[in-house]
């Protein structure tokens, strides 16, 4: 009785040896594939995470049969054609026109891959960088879009005049006096001779000892091909900030 105890303890520490050493040596896809990898020979429909490009989106259904597994086209055109660009997605359509089912089992078409995750029973997509839809986002209204397409060059010769002027009567005062600003007003010029501008700037004051005083005065060339102005006079750099200029 001894003896056939000792020897049913040896033919059991035998197999779990084997086995742990058999499993040590296998990835977990292929312990998965062994343990869980009876084949469903019926038509069975399984609810299945759809992973685009890494990212879960929503869930489909997968029909599986035999250890292959099939997915209506429309449902890839559907979910899969936003992330796809225009030419890839009409060639799948035209290549499906006539599809009923699509094997995803390991689906390859040039940028874009499908492949059915048996351990995660998740129907994995993938498309490469180049064959993604891309997307172009603009915070600019579309009013100032329009408004470059019809943009209008200057005459040869054209200009601007600009006259600004305040004078302020304040009625009365704390001592019940009137009180009568200074006249102050600024005239601001520009004159274009085939792309040159003259711009010039000056002020006036009625109480100053000089009543006229010059501001800026600068003739100015842009080359529009090479985005480079050009500034001869009082260069102004408008100031943003600390050693900064816009």
């Amino acid at each position: 009785m001894q003896q056939r105890f000792r020897i049913l303890i040896f033919i059991t520490g035998f197999l779990f040896l084997s086995i742990g050493s058999e499993a040590f040596g296998q990835s977990n896809s292929e312990l998965f594939q062994k343990v869980f990898g009876r084949k469903v020979t019926k038509s069975t429909e399984i609810l299945t995470p759809l992973q685009i490009n890494g990212v879960v989106q929503k869930e489909i259904t997968v029909r599986a049969q035999g250890g292959r597994y099939y997915v209506s086209p429309g449902v890839i055109l559907k979910e899969v054609g936003p992330f796809l660009s225009p030419g890839l997605l009409q060639e799948l359509r035209l290549s499906w026109a006539q599809e009923k089912e699509v094997d995803v089992t390991e689906f390859d078409y040039k940028d874009l891959s499908l492949s059915y995750d048996e351990a995660t029973l998740a129907l994995i997509v993938e498309v490469a960088a180049a064959s993604r839809k891309k997307n172009v986002i603009s915070f600019e209204p579309s009013s100032l879009l329009d408004r470059r397409k019809k943009v209008i060059e200057s005459e040869p010769i054209s200009g601007i005049l600009n006259l600004r002027g305040r004078h302020t009567i304040s009625h009365p005062n704390s001592q019940g006096e009137d009180i009568v600003d200074p006249l102050i007003a600024d005239v601001e010029t520009v004159l274009n001779i085939h792309g040159f501008a003259f711009e010039g700037e000056y002020t006036f004051n009625d109480q100053t000892k000089n009543e006229w005083r010059r501001q800026d005065l600068r003739i100015t060339k842009d080359d529009e091909k090479r985005a480079i102005r050009y500034s001869i006079g009082d260069v102004v750099f408008p100031v943003v900030g600390f050693q900064s200029f816009s």
